[in-house]
């Protein structure tokens, strides 16, 4: 199941950088109970599993 990934679109943060990105990036995962899978290049990725 964790290979199937959920892509997240967060323009706003594109301005404090790739730092503030990732975390904006997991605090979006968070919300919506799934685990942060990667945040690269301004691309944020949760994973389909919710956190259990």
């Amino acid at each position: 199941m964790d290979q199937i990934l959920v892509d997240i679109h967060l323009g706003q943060s594109l301005r404090q950088g790739v730092m503030g990105f990732c975390y904006d990036c997991g605090k979006a995962c968070f919300r919506r109970g799934k685990y942060i899978r990667s945040c690269t290049r301004f691309k944020c990725r949760c994973s389909i599993s919710d956190i259990k």
